[in-house]
Formats: C-alpha cells, structure tokens, sequence
C-alpha cells in the first residue's frame, strides 16, 4: 500500500510542478513513504520504486530534472532513517554494557550477510517453488484441487517429508501466481491466467510505447499503468492478483480504467 501510495503521489507530483502546496506536500508523503518501505525492508517495494523512475527517466526524457528531484528525496529518507538508527543504537548503548551492543551488532550484521548472500534470500521460494513441482508429479495434478489448495497441499507435503526439508520454510502458499493458478485450477486455470498475462502486457506495452501516456499528465492513466506493470512483476513471487485480494482490487481498477483509455483514443 505504501508502494501504491508512492505511485500515485509521484505522479501527481510530476503533473502540477508549478502548485507549491501540492508540489511540497506530494514530496513529503514520497519521502514518508520512502521512510517506511526502507525500514521495513520491503524489497519487492523497492522494485516497484526502481521501476517507476527507470521507465520515467527514459520514457519520459523532459522531467529528469523533476526525477532527479525524486531521486534525492529517496536519499534523503535513507540517510535520515541510517540517522534515526544511529541515535537509537548510541541510546541503547548508554543503557546496556558496550559488550552487549557489540556482540547485537555484530550478530545483526551477519544476519544481513547471510541475507544478502545465502540461497535462502528469496525467503524460502525457491524451495517452495521445487516442492510445488514436485506435488504436481506426485499427486498428478491436471485439473486443480480447488481455491487455496496450494496452503492444503504444502502442509500436507511438509508434514509428510519433514525429515527430508533441509530449510525451514514458514510460508505455506505458492509464492507464485501461476503455480497458485495451477494448484487451484489445474491446466485450464493456468492457461487462462496466461491469456490474462499476454493481454496485460499488451495493455502496458500500448499505454508506454503507442499512446505514450508516460508523456501526458494523465495522472490516473499512469498510475493504472504502473501498478498494472509492478502488479505482474509481483505475481513472480507473490500469489498477488491471481488470489482475490488488495492486489486483486487494484489489478482490476487498474486494467480497466487502463482499457478505457486505449478504446477511447481508438474512437
């Protein structure tokens, strides 16, 4: 939500450059935003903000200067959040032993590195991505086992090889809207999510590239646009639009108001 929030501000941002009170006000709730998502270390948030300013710098050349303003919001929330840690910590320490901070600080640290760099990263998909493969081969999977069964079957797979599962893993739903799609709905709910894919990616590549919405101060075509773009990404590692949710919401709204456009600039 605070990704979503992140869109739409940013555009409207960009749309009204010369309205101080919405230009000042719109630049605090991005960096609030900014605040919170660093904070909580949201890396698929991260992905949608990176996205955004990707496609905007070369899609839409003429507001790299208001970008780059942008940009240094970003950094800004970063540097004031490291900031708001610091003094926490140096509190902290006034309270404790130094020992005690250290030996903290240091098993924080390598809690982080292992995070960076270890295969568990992806919080455990890759895993459950392997079993869900291989509960489709095992149980021969063809017409699906109904809404949510992906929490069922993981469960009952875990249950069944725990002494072999050598990572633990706490989620127990796909991670993944095709592998969700076909759990529930077998080959015919997968195919049809694929048709969903193709057309959205149809929608996105017109608004961005034939239209070029990106260019206008449309400010609801482009935020329809955007979280269409980050709502796909997210399905890669999130059940996301494929199960009946705020993303599911969002996904809707956003396809069609996009789809409007496009048939009203056809007409």
């Amino acid at each position: 939500m605070l990704l979503l929030i992140f869109f739409l501000f940013y555009f409207i941002k960009l749309s009204n450059p010369k309205k101080k009170f919405i230009k000042y006000s719109s630049l605090t709730i991005l960096f609030t935003c900014v605040f919170f998502i660093y904070g909580m270390q949201s890396r698929g948030s991260w992905i949608g903000i990176l996205l955004i300013i990707f496609i905007d710098i070369f899609i839409n050349k003429k507001n790299l200067k208001k970008t780059l303003t942008i940009l240094l919001v970003i950094f800004t929330a970063i540097f004031f959040y490291e900031i708001n840690l610091k003094i926490k910590s140096y509190s902290t320490k006034i309270v404790n032993t130094n020992e005690l901070n250290e030996l903290n600080e240091l098993n924080e640290l390598k809690k982080n590195q292992e995070r960076l760099v270890s295969t568990h990263s992806t919080s455990g998909r890759t895993e459950i991505w392997n079993n869900i493969i291989t509960i489709i081969k095992d149980d021969k999977i063809i017409f699906g086992k109904g809404p949510q069964s992906d929490r069922h079957l993981l469960t009952k797979y875990l249950t069944k090889n725990k002494g072999h599962v050598s990572f633990t893993v706490y989620e127990n739903n796909a991670s993944n809207a095709l592998l969700y799609s076909y759990l529930c709905a077998g080959i015919i709910g997968f195919l049809i999510l694929i048709c969903i894919y193709i057309n959205t990616i149809k929608l996105i590549y017109i608004n961005i590239f034939i239209i070029r919405n990106f260019s206008s101060k449309n400010i609801l075509i482009n935020f329809s646009t955007i979280t269409l773009l980050y709502l796909l990404i997210r399905s890669i590692f999130e059940n996301s639009f494929s199960l009946f949710s705020v993303d599911f919401v969002f996904f809707i709204l956003s396809y069609f108001i996009a789809l409007k456009k496009i048939k009203y600039k056809n007409k």
